[in-house]
């Protein structure tokens, strides 16, 4: 299924709205680079001023050349399309179409020719459409005749991590690509996800958005020491189960909590931390509910005047024992004894650093 990307009304036309547009691209979805290259023409004086030192395309001959006009992009395993980003990328250094080499295109089958969609050099290919290239050399794979739409995207979800992941792709940007041909753990880790009503590069886009991926992945299903941190107590982390529902009841408690539409994320550091003490707080004899953290929660930020997650995460400098330590004894106010108990689960140096800062 191929989208049309409409033109815009001139009123539109400004690049932060076409860049907008352009970034939140959907997956599962097919889109004809000669549509976004469209787009990105309709940006007011793209071409007569932020573009015009570039220099006119050269002449392109010889085999294994394809019109730009007939490529497509799935954007359920591609990265997201920053405009800036190659904007800033021709005016720094141009647009050699030697150097940038072959792209790489699948034939998926459907209609005369196949569907032609570019799995590796997505970038390549608008970066020469807006620098007035209309082909652009492309080597071809071609899929099997009876292959189905998800067989293709798998695929080619497959061949894109492989080619870039020594790339230094983002962390969520290989989590899609592995989530696409259906890695066994990448696809658990996105039902728990999922679970937590959260979105990671929008594979859940009814879900809140997670600020920081690596930390769940690093925790789940068991507990990961912060920093190089060692137990005093043998039976410390080691003794506490991982439980996903402390994760999906404090990701409840935090949407409930930063609900307003500026708050635009849920911290993952918050999250663990909330799902930490929530964890060492059931080995307790009296433990808070979740209304009874939610009202803390509130009633400490309007009493402080703090908005931001990042107020109490950063407060125990992002380490889930000390961050912990300070929602219990300064938001909960306990006396129940989960401060003690959390406190008996600091090694030394975090001993020192507590006194220095007076937590």
């Amino acid at each position: 299924m191929s989208i049309i990307i409409k033109k815009l009304v001139s009123s539109e036309t400004k690049f932060n709205k076409i860049s907008g547009i352009l970034s939140t691209l959907e997956i599962n979805k097919l889109y004809s680079i000669k549509d976004i290259l469209t787009l990105i023409g309709q940006i007011d004086n793209l071409k007569s001023n932020t573009l015009k030192n570039i220099p006119k395309p050269v002449q392109l001959s010889g085999q294994n050349l394809m019109s730009l006009d007939s490529l497509y992009v799935d954007m359920t395993y591609q990265r997201v399309l920053r405009l800036q980003e190659i904007i800033n990328k021709i005016k720094e250094s141009g647009f050699d179409i030697e150097a940038a080499g072959y792209v790489d295109v699948a034939i998926r089958p459907g209609g005369p020719e196949g569907i032609k969609t570019v799995w590796d050099g997505f970038r390549r290919c608008i970066m020469a459409g807006v620098c007035g290239y209309t082909h652009i050399y492309a080597s071809k794979t071609i899929h099997d005749s009876h292959a189905s739409d998800k067989d293709c995207q798998k695929k080619e979800a497959r061949l894109f991590q492989k080619r870039n992941t020594q790339e230094k792709m983002k962390p969520e940007e290989v989590f899609k690509s592995e989530v696409v041909y259906e890695d066994g753990l990448a696809l658990k880790t996105l039902d728990f996800i999922k679970d937590c009503e959260l979105n990671v590069a929008g594979l859940n886009p009814d879900g809140k958005p997670l600020g920081g991926l690596t930390e769940l992945r690093s925790n789940f299903k068991s507990w990961n020491k912060n920093f190089d941190d060692e137990d005093i107590d043998p039976d410390s982390d080691g003794g506490y189960d991982w439980d996903e529902k402390y994760w999906i009841e404090s990701s409840k408690i935090i949407r409930e909590v930063w609900d307003k539409p500026t708050d635009a994320v849920v911290s993952v550091y918050l999250l663990r931390d909330l799902s930490w003490l929530k964890t060492v707080m059931a080995h307790c004899d009296k433990t808070y509910s979740d209304d009874d953290i939610i009202e803390a929660l509130k009633e400490w930020k309007k009493k402080n005047n703090k908005h931001n997650q990042k107020d109490i995460t950063s407060t125990g400098f992002k380490n889930k024992r000390i961050t912990s330590l300070f929602i219990a004894k300064h938001i909960l106010n306990d006396d129940n004894g989960l401060v003690k108990k959390l406190t008996s689960h600091l090694s030394d140096d975090q001993r020192v650093l507590l006194g220095a800062i007076e937590i």
